[in-house]
């Protein structure tokens, strides 16, 4: 099993009301981008706070290493333990 590729970026449509509109296009203007990519240094820098106000890790990267993981266990290259089993190794520590 190959890992999986998530794409870099993803495309979204989105409504925005007129007088949004407006006001996001005369902000654009002001700092000399085009209102899609103003849109998306918004976005971008939200997202940021909000990773780090939550202490958010990498999805993409979390969930590369968990199947490269369950590859490995398919592969016999490393031991998963059920629950139970768990447990009991721990008792016996």
């Amino acid at each position: 099993m190959a890992p999986i590729a998530i794409p870099a970026k993803r495309r979204k449509n989105i409504d925005i009301e007129p007088d949004v509109f407006k006001t996001l296009s005369i902000a654009a203007m002001e700092a000399g981008k085009s209102l899609k990519a103003y849109i998306e240094d918004l976005l971008r820098i939200k997202a940021k706070e909000y990773s780090e106000e939550i202490g958010t890790f990498d999805i993409t990267e979390q969930l590369c290493i968990a199947l490269n993981e369950v590859k490995d266990v398919r592969d016999g290259k490393l031991k998963a333990y059920s629950w139970e089993e768990y447990e009991k190794k721990l008792e016996n520590d």
